[in-house]
C-alpha cells in the first residue's frame, strides 16, 4: 500500500513571520561565527588559549543551523500541530477519520 504525503502550506502571516525570524536568526548566527573568528585571531597570553571552549562555542553555534532549518520547515508547512497551524478543532473542512454507524437491530 503506497503512502502519499501532501504538503499543505501554513497561512500567509505564519509564512511571513517565519521568514522574518529566519533572517534574524541567520544574522545572529553570522555574528556568532564572526565573534569566534575574532576570538581565534586574538592574541592570548602564553598558555591561555581556550581551545576547548572555542570548540564548544563552534559546536553549539553549528547545532543552531539544523534547528533553524527545522523551524523554517515547520513554520512554512503545516506540521500537524493544531495550535501552531492555527487550526480550530471544530472548523476542519476535510475529515481525518470517517465514522459510519451501522446498527444491526432485529
Amino acid at each position: 500500500m503506497p503512502c502519499s504525503f501532501r504538503a499543505r502550506v501554513n497561512q500567509l502571516w505564519s509564512i511571513w513571520y517565519t521568514i522574518v525570524m529566519v533572517l534574524l536568526q541567520t544574522y545572529l548566527i553570522y555574528l556568532g561565527f564572526e565573534r569566534y573568528r575574532l576570538y581565534s585571531e586574538m592574541k592570548w597570553p602564553h598558555g591561555a588559549y581556550p581551545s576547548l571552549w572555542l570548540s564548544v562555542y563552534v559546536v553549539l553555534y553549528s547545532s543552531c543551523i539544523p534547528g533553524l532549518l527545522l523551524f523554517m520547515a515547520f513554520g512554512i508547512f503545516k506540521s500537524g500541530n493544531v495550535a501552531g497551524d492555527n487550526d480550530r478543532l471544530g472548523a476542519r473542512i476535510d475529515r481525518v477519520i470517517e465514522i459510519t454507524r451501522n446498527s444491526y437491530r432485529k
